[in-house]
């Protein structure tokens, strides 16, 4: 039986390193696939991490069936969830992308964020901070839904930075993609519903970035090492120690 050849390309910009771990675990787990596995690394800008992965499946794509792209949050479902996505879309044989649907635990949605895509697919060079995983071309993508069945887990093991991160870095992209608004609003609400500890920082991430955005009308900072976010965040983290 023919095992199809994957390339998966996850990024890591100093998120959770157990989320991380459990995410490699996942990948490694895989049956019915030959897979290649690769972490691409940066603490700053993460628009030049995935220039990085793209440029590198660029290099190596003629060798493969199919380009997954991670972060290095998401957790992969089961162990042939692989070979699921692969099936379906080398089923469509008209389209060449395909997003799938994660269940993100700080908004208690499922958002449509994992990519997937053949060797037809152009990647172009990046251009923007925020919408780097949207700058293709030569790409007809297989319509999904939220509602249809996930295929993994997103933010499932934050700690607090990562979930102030979170919400910090999802306001800073609403100007871009006004479609985070929706994802912020859930977040709060589920927040409101839980009490999660966790969707109570992401909710602090998002009202410490709304200010920072109304003062300085700056978008850019939303790496884990930037200056600016690790201000804003060393200085929630104060008032939490405070308040205790």
């Amino acid at each position: 039986m023919y095992q199809p050849k994957i390339y998966i390309g996850t990024g890591y910009c100093d998120e959770n390193k157990n989320e991380l771990k459990q995410c490699c675990e996942k990948v490694n787990k895989q049956k019915n696939v030959i897979i290649e596995h690769e972490i691409f690394y940066t603490s700053y800008i993460w628009k030049d991490t995935f220039q990085k992965m793209y440029d590198t499946w660029g290099t190596k794509k003629q060798d493969f069936d199919l380009f997954i792209q991670l972060d290095a949050d998401i957790v992969l479902i089961n162990d042939t969830i692989v070979s699921y996505m692969y099936n379906l879309l080398n089923g469509k044989k008209s389209y060449n992308q395909i997003v799938f649907p994660l269940y993100d635990f700080l908004s208690d949605t499922n958002l449509l964020i994992l990519n997937c895509y053949k060797p037809t697919v152009k990647f172009n060079k990046l251009t923007h901070i925020h919408r780097f995983d949207m700058e293709y071309s030569n790409y007809k993508r297989f319509p999904r839904k939220i509602i249809d069945p996930i295929v993994g887990t997103h933010s499932g093991n934050p700690t607090i930075l990562t979930a102030f991160h979170y919400g910090w870095h999802r306001q800073l992209k609403t100007i871009a993609t006004p479609g985070q608004k929706t994802i912020l609003n859930n977040v709060k609400n589920s927040y409101e519903k839980t009490k999660n500890e966790y969707r109570g920082h992401a909710v602090a991430g998002i009202k410490y970035a709304t200010k920072y955005m109304r003062e300085t009308k700056d978008t850019s900072a939303v790496g884990y090492k930037n200056v600016v976010f690790l201000e804003h965040y060393n200085n929630y983290i104060k008032k939490v120690q405070e308040q205790k």
